[in-house]
């Protein structure tokens, strides 16, 4: 009995997780609405093609409306990570969820800040830079690890454990104002340099495996191919809208992670005929293909 008991908690919390994820999912149809238009509209390609220039080209008022809009959907792709985080602190809070929200938005910006501090003064910026996909720059930071949907799930589900545990305790009178809700940002930006550290260190090993399955299939011919271009597709059509909603969440869960690697993987390879993709574009392709 113990042992179903502890599966069937084990199942829940993977489900929970999983309800979190749709919200931050369902933000990505207008958002690749806007990137969608305003990139094809204004590519060169595009306009040269259909003669365009008097209406589409640079400097025109569509022009330039048009480029709003892919800078108003770039916006969002480019910040899944912290998206996600904020995402799962306020689905998996138990009460209080907007404090835990502001808590994981907390914790995510003091683990970027600790990861690149941590890359200037621990590592060694030349060879972390040889490390495909490794290093980005983002929020404002500069050489700092690209964890990307990964990072903002980790910190947020460790701000979040922490909220619910700790957004009751009581201090004594004399620091009894950080108690209560206002402890939980400290405890998620205490999370968040704790976790960045760990992060910097553990990262970029992580990095590496995915780089070197890539060179693998990379090298693999026409095999490498075959079992990339099938994996992908299996998972493309499992994560399709009219299939990804009838999976049960855990499933989803691990479709969701199972494509992201397969995706990290084509970032830091070239495995595409046209394009390489590189960094945050890898978590638009993503989430984007789900839909």
């Amino acid at each position: 009995m113990s042992k179903n008991k502890g599966g069937s908690t084990a199942f829940a919390a993977l489900q929970n997780v999983g309800k979190t994820f749709m919200l931050p999912i369902a933000l990505l149809p207008v958002a690749g609405l806007f990137l969608g238009v305003g990139a094809s509209f204004t590519g060169a390609s595009f306009i040269k093609m259909y003669h365009l220039e008097s209406i589409l080209g640079p400097g025109t008022f569509l022009n330039r409306l048009l480029t709003i809009f892919n800078d108003c959907g770039s916006v969002i792709f480019n910040n899944l990570g912290l998206l996600f985080a904020v995402s799962v602190a306020l689905g998996l809070a138990k009460s209080e969820k907007g404090v835990a929200a502001l808590s994981a938005l907390v914790g995510y910006f003091m683990m970027y800040a600790t990861m690149t501090s941590a890359i200037v003064n621990f590592g060694e910026l030349g060879r972390l830079k040889k490390i495909g996909g490794l290093l980005t720059n983002m929020l404002g930071f500069t050489n700092t690890m690209n964890t990307g949907v990964f990072g903002g799930i980790f910190i947020g589900l460790i701000c979040v454990w922490l909220h619910n545990k700790y957004y009751k305790i009581k201090f004594p009178d004399a620091i009894s104002f950080f108690g209560g809700t206002h402890f939980s940002p400290i405890a998620g930006a205490l999370a968040g340099i704790v976790g960045g550290f760990i992060m910097a260190f553990l990262w970029p090993y992580i990095a590496m495996g995915i780089a070197g399955l890539g060179t693998l299939i990379g090298k693999a011919g026409y095999f490498g191919t075959f079992f990339y271009a099938y994996v992908y597709r299996a998972l493309n059509i499992m994560c399709s809208t009219c299939h990804f909603g009838k999976q049960p969440l855990v499933v989803q869960l691990i479709l969701l992670v199972s494509q992201l690697l397969v995706l990290k993987i084509l970032s830091l390879h070239n495995l595409a005929p046209d394009k390489r993709f590189h960094g945050k574009q890898l978590d638009t392709l993503l989430l984007n293909s789900q839909l």
